[in-house]
């Protein structure tokens, strides 16, 4: 709804039971991505335009609130495996918030505050299956092969605009960087993402072979 002079604030609060608990668990991903777990039940509130007794009434607590928050991102984030239970271009697009909302949740605690890591471990599950081309040797290899490939893959999302400074990349070479990533994260974690397409083709039209950085 547009938002004017004549507008009700009251038009705009969520309503009904479904509606406030959605609203409060985007408000504090929003917060989770600009301030990490550094936010009160009011902040939550206040973004959400609602009653912050709501909060309790509907996850107890803060502490109850996070959860809620990180089940969202957990769902989020496991929509974007592929049928086969592996990276797919949703999850990868999705990487730039995704490695914000991490890093920011691991500079504030030095715990494990997820109860669980559906992505993880679905990805660890297919790579212990019979994958054409990538044969794992068990748990072990299946665990390696998934920590080097979110290692890359959330490095480059988190660092992308740094690393380009650094390697003083013009938009050619951040596009065949970006292939060449791509590349090898298949070749180590597998998945479905797209190498090459329109949204990562070259200012001249031409599709960029990732080994021209080899």
């Amino acid at each position: 709804m547009p938002v004017d002079d004549h507008t009700d604030p009251d038009e705009l609060r969520p309503s009904g039971q479904d509606e406030v608990r959605q609203a409060l668990v985007q408000a504090g991903l929003e917060l989770v991505a600009s301030r990490g777990l550094q936010f009160s039940v009011r902040d939550v509130a206040d973004r959400a335009n609602v009653n912050h007794g709501l909060v309790h009434r509907y996850f107890g607590s803060k502490s109850g609130l996070v959860s809620a928050v990180l089940d969202e991102f957990n769902a989020n984030a496991l929509a974007g495996l592929d049928a086969d239970g592996l990276p797919g271009d949703a999850l990868w697009d999705d990487l730039p918030s995704i490695s914000v909302i991490l890093a920011r949740i691991a500079l504030d605690t030095e715990s494990d505050p997820f109860d669980r890591h559906p992505v993880f471990q679905q990805w660890i599950e297919s790579l212990k299956g019979d994958e054409p081309g990538r044969p794992c040797s068990g748990e072990r290899e299946a665990k390696a092969r998934v920590a080097a490939a979110a290692s890359m893959a959330l490095g480059w999302a988190l660092f992308r605009r740094m690393i380009n400074f650094g390697v003083a990349a013009s938009d050619a070479d951040t596009v065949a960087m970006e292939a060449m990533i791509r590349e090898r994260f298949v070749e180590i974690g597998g998945g479905s993402l797209t190498i090459e397409s329109p949204h990562h083709r070259s200012a001249s039209g031409e599709g960029v072979d990732a080994r021209q950085l080899g």
